[in-house]
């Protein structure tokens, strides 16, 4: 395996769990053993209690589905129950035995254990900031991607998700966008480990121009070990983990060995099988087919005279599909004597573009095992899933393996928690401007008529490619060549790409508990994966043929200690930690093809070319940071609570000089619902206004400072390396984000209604830009500092739970966000700054939201009527102009749950409002005669008269007009002219509104009821649906949820795969 090339200190993980996982080591005197059952005031179990140890919040448990629990702690403890819409009760235990405990429906629903920031549990009154979390049962459906099944379930969190169970990329934003150039993406920890989320797709699968989603590696976690996801979305939240938490951090705790009965093995099992199709591609006209004319030319072959299409022409402004006999492109090869040169109806076909997609079939088998002893615990995990993807040729198999335990003692605690995963991918779908993309063919550049079915047969005996898209209709070799665009079926099958990815991520460590109120916690995290793609393009292949290898070797080990005192007296409390944190990254990328095309046709080896290209990213990448942390929580009466944070962090990315940055934070909350007055009513169960603010940061990459050099091609044999296009900046410093935030929470009439508002204002500075310069400078770019961005915006998160019975359960949760982003200033030099311009410019400018579409506008009149040219085509402005930002206006969900007895009953509905993007399908696929509207209404016989006005229009040196001397249009023109206005008229007539209401997610479960079973203890079963379909959108034609999901880019469509919709089965039993 790749991991033997690990260094000798990073085996100390693996050392810890070898120690005592499987003998669990022997404890120390005074540990006892308490169990009981926690019920509610008539007697019925409650299940999923939180049960915590007060002085040490690392050990705890929930209680089962009976409502029992067992836990060993040292005698004297006090142990805190607590449970969602219950008061609290702490109960001193002293000495083993049964301990049962009632919970009573209490004037707070606020006093759960939350995970913070570090791991460091808090009570959820005492936060001075919004956190809010998902459960387990978010990740029902088991997505490749677990990230994706977020959307919709936070406020203020926007998820643009792409591919499917493939995988893909899935770009999060929490709080709008903070940097104008560098990461946007929150910090993901799991069980305490920083995760890397490297973006693995190059730079131009990133602007939509070409290439394969390869997604990103944050969709290496197993969603099946996801017990939580706690999400701290701003500053103040994640001031903690300093220059690493500017965009907000996503918590995720995985399942762990749950405290039992001694000696008692817990087995579960979880096995799915889910289906995807794809939906929702735009449609097609059905009533002219391929080529330039409207009618056919012909030729005489052996004395016969044929109908010849234009099978060269990628474009659909041929003649009407009314059956004339035609030769086919299928109708020319020899070698298939039953089609040669028999003529066959000119129609729409039987078999068009959806029968290239295949329904998707996934299935994903899970076993657990968890075991419990007096004073240990441990699980084990195994998830296999195996994917047929949609695309000809596609499959990933991943296996997941996680093994958790800790052992606990009166002075000493052990844990740790591994995870590994290996990822294998074949066949990954292209995307963008690429002539192997399905979507560039059937929508962009294409025929209608073609039949996909008869596409299948893409390959010849002598092992050429058969396309529709022939350069001629004679038997020869140049007119058997493929014109432009290779045959999909070509493309999935010759020329495709494979991944493997094997990752180890996870940690180990040990608690000191000297005393009842101190604990001191050292541990080791790390993550570390090896990434290998081989890609090609095909001997024959339009393009030229090629061969790719990458590997990216990475590892990060993050060694923390961490010590908390936690007191209490009278009626104060008093919660303080203070430690350190060492990371060491590495990362080895390199990347090699091959160039002027391939040798030998079918043998894919760096050495079959005559030369190889090294890309510039080649190369070894090193960082270190130190860290110094610390963080007070003092509480008087359970009614105030103040709370500071601070970091100082060491950078070795930051010049030596000022390479110390300081990150600190304060908030503070009151709880007002214990406040003389408005304590003891019945219509407020609990009411608290908070107040923060904090200041993080956001640093830069390696060799950012210094002149360094690239490695290029060799030169007569001997090494050769040049410098690269940016000049980097010796005084480079970290973004720095600072954040004011405020929040009131509300629970009424007995926790009926749960209303949390908050509202936040970020501003970010001292950005990192590339900034473009003259080629006389010697550079075209150089790295500043500059720009500041704002966001400033509310939250609502309202919760009902008008019904809550033993029987009956219903709860409705809605999320509502809006966020205000601004660019306050770029640079001196600088009013904007270009992100994007592949297929259209995406742009920051001053005084703008992050993210303007800029290109050319309709011309319009002083009444608002869009102006006609003198040739009957809509005129466009002379400049680029602002066309609308890629942001949202606001984002709402809208999710509901129902339990009768043992059914359960949930849908999400997701929503975008406002916001544009840009469509490079719908551009090419009105200037080829493909959409509807290109054949709608009989234009392409009639013509078509541009709706607006002619008048007499003088442009100016500012890019302004004026238009005088109006009248009402009346010129006819060509269906063809009209169309091709769309492609080189106004930009304006490819960017959509995204504005969008989806039912997101649909299922329905249900817990059989089970006699006293002594070995099936529990078997559930449910059926969902993801990614259903619209309940509403402004766009009709293009999908708005197609646009870019990886990268910086936004609001970017090039030609991408359509979410598909998906439906599935799990079943799930205990033991």
């Amino acid at each position: 395996m790749k991991f033997i090339l690990f260094k000798r200190q990073h085996i100390t993980l693996l050392l810890l769990l070898q120690c005592f996982l499987p003998g669990i080591i022997a404890q120390g005197t005074g540990q006892i053993t308490v169990s009981g059952k926690v019920t509610d005031s008539r007697n019925l179990p409650l299940i999923g209690v939180t049960i915590v140890d007060t002085n040490n919040g690392s050990r705890g448990t929930v209680s089962d589905i009976e409502g029992n629990y067992s836990l060993s702690v040292p005698a004297g403890t006090t142990l805190i129950f607590s449970y969602i819409g219950y008061e609290n009760q702490s109960v001193q235990v002293s000495r083993p035995g049964s301990y049962p405990v009632t919970l009573y429906e209490g004037t707070t629903a606020l006093n759960e254990v939350v995970i913070t920031s570090l791991n460091i549990p808090r009570e959820k009154k005492a936060l001075g900031y919004a956190v809010q979390n998902v459960t387990s049962d978010a990740f029902g459906a088991r997505p490749t991607n677990p990230m994706s099944a977020l959307s919709g379930k936070i406020a203020g969190l926007q998820v643009i998700s792409g591919g499917s169970n493939l995988g893909g990329s899935s770009r999060i934003t929490l709080r709008g966008i903070n940097s104008i150039t560098g990461n946007n993406q929150p910090l993901y920890v799991i069980d305490g480990v920083p995760l890397d989320n490297s973006d693995l797709n190059s730079s131009t699968t990133i602007h939509g121009s070409a290439g394969k989603d390869v997604g990103s590696t944050i969709q290496d976690i197993n969603p099946d070990d996801i017990a939580g996801v706690n999400v701290l979305k701003g500053p103040s939240a994640a001031a903690l983990y300093g220059s690493r938490a500017a965009n907000g951090v996503i918590l995720i705790t995985t399942k762990k060995g749950r405290a039992g009965d001694e000696g008692d093995l817990k087995i579960e099992l979880n096995s799915g099988l889910e289906f995807e199709k794809v939906v929702r591609l735009p449609e097609r006209q059905r009533l002219y087919g391929g080529g330039y004319n409207s009618t056919f030319s012909t030729a005489v072959i052996n004395g016969t005279t044929y109908n010849i299409p234009e099978y060269a022409g990628d474009e659909s402004w041929g003649p009407r599909l009314d059956g004339t006999p035609v030769l086919h492109w299928y109708n020319l090869d020899p070698e298939y004597p039953a089609d040669y040169l028999n003529p066959e109806p000119w129609v729409y076909p039987e078999h068009d573009v959806n029968y290239f997609f295949r329904t998707g079939v996934a299935s994903t088998h899970n076993i657990a095992l968890s075991k419990s002893a007096a004073h240990s615990a441990f699980r084990v995990s195994f998830t296999n899933k195996n994917v047929t993807g949609t695309i000809p040729n596609s499959s990933l198999g991943k296996n997941s393996i996680n093994i958790s335990g800790n052992a606990t003692g009166k002075l000493l605690s052990f844990f740790a928690n591994a995870n590994y995963v290996k990822t294998s991918s074949t066949g990954r779908p292209w995307t963008g401007a690429s002539n192997r993309n399905i979507i560039l063919e059937a929508y962009q550049w294409g025929q209608v008529q073609v039949d996909y079915k008869r596409l299948s047969e893409y390959k010849r005996p002598d092992g050429t490619p058969r396309a529709w898209n022939r350069t001629g209709y004679q038997n020869r070799v140049t007119d058997e060549k493929t014109k432009y665009i290779d045959n999909p079926y070509w493309s999935a099958y010759e020329s495709y790409l494979s991944e493997d990815r094997n990752r180890l991520y996870g940690n180990a460590g040990i608690t000191l508990t000297p005393t009842g109120w101190l604990s001191v916690t050292g541990r080791i995290n790390a993550d570390i994966y090896d990434y290998d793609f081989q890609d090609r393009i095909a001997y024959n292949s339009r393009s030229q043929s090629m061969y790719q290898e990458y590997n990216q070797k990475y590892e990060e080990f993050n060694y923390e200690l961490l010590a908390t005192a936690n007191r209490t007296w009278n009626n104060h409390s008093l919660v303080a930690n203070l430690g350190g944190n060492f990371l060491e990254r590495n990362r080895r990328i390199s990347d090699i093809s091959t160039s002027g095309g391939l040798i030998i046709p079918n043998y894919y080896s760096l050495n079959n070319a005559t030369s190889t290209l090294i890309n510039p990213a080649t190369g070894i990448y090193r960082k270190q940071l130190s860290s110094f942390y610390g963080s007070v929580s003092y509480g008087w009466h359970s009614t105030v609570y103040l709370d500071g944070t601070f970091r100082n962090d060491w950078s070795s990315t930051l010049p030596v000089t000022h390479n110390s940055y300081f990150y600190p934070s304060v908030t503070s909350s009151v709880i007002l619902s214990e406040l003389d007055g408005l304590r003891n009513h019945d219509w407020l169960s609990f009411a608290k206004i908070r107040l923060g603010w904090a200041q993080v940061g956001n640093d830069t990459d390696p060799y950012q400072l210094y002149k360094v050099y690239q490695a290029v091609n060799a030169i007569n044999g001997k090494s050769a390396y040049t410098l690269p296009d940016q000049l980097n900046n010796l005084n480079l410093k970290p973004e720095i984000t600072s954040s004011v935030e405020a929040g009131l929470q509300l629970q009424l009439f007995r926790d009926l209604i749960d209303l949390d508002l908050t509202w936040y204002n970020n501003s970010s500075r001292n950005q990192i830009i590339s900034l473009p310069t003259s080629d006389a400078f010697g550079y075209s770019s150089k790295l500043i500092n500059a720009g500041e961005i704002n966001n400033r915006g509310f939250e609502v998160v309202l919760g009902i739970n008008p019904i809550r019975r033993r029987d009956l359960d219903w709860n409705t949760t809605i999320n509502f966000s809006r966020n205000r982003n601004k660019i306050i200033r770029l640079s001196d030099a600088v009013s904007s700054l270009n992100l994007s311009t592949s297929l259209v410019t995406l742009t920051a400018q001053e005084g703008e939201g992050y993210g303007q579409l800029y290109g050319y506008d309709f011309v319009y009149a002083p009444e608002g009527q869009k102006v006609v040219g003198p040739d009957g085509l809509y005129l466009r402005t002379q400049q680029l102009v602002p066309l609308g930002s890629v942001l949202p206006d606001y984002l709402w969900s809208f999710q509901n749950g129902l339990r009768y007895k043992n059914i359960r009953f949930n849908f999400l509905i997701d929503s975008r409002v406002g916001g544009k993007f840009f469509s490079q399908t719908y551009k090419v696929a009105m200037y080829s005669g493909i959409l509807p509207e290109t054949a709608a209404d009989g234009i392409r016989e009639n013509g078509i008269v541009s709706e607006g006005v002619t008048g007499d229009v003088s442009f100016h040196p500012d890019g302004s007009y004026t238009v005088t001397n109006t009248a009402e249009n009346t010129k006819l023109v060509t269906a063809q002219a009209w169309s091709r206005n769309h492609y080189n008229g106004p930009t304006a007539f490819s960017i959509f509104d995204a504005t969008f209401i989806k039912l997101r997610e649909l299922s329905l479960g249900y817990d059989f009821p089970l006699s006293d079973n002594k070995v099936v203890k529990g078997i559930g079963a449910s059926v969902y649906g993801r990614n259903l379909f619209y309940l509403y959108r402004e766009s009709k034609t293009i999908d708005p949820e197609l646009t870019n999901s990886s990268g910086n880019v936004q609001g970017i469509e090039g030609g991408n795969m359509p979410t598909p919709a998906s439906f599935g089965i799990n079943v799930n039993i205990r033991f």
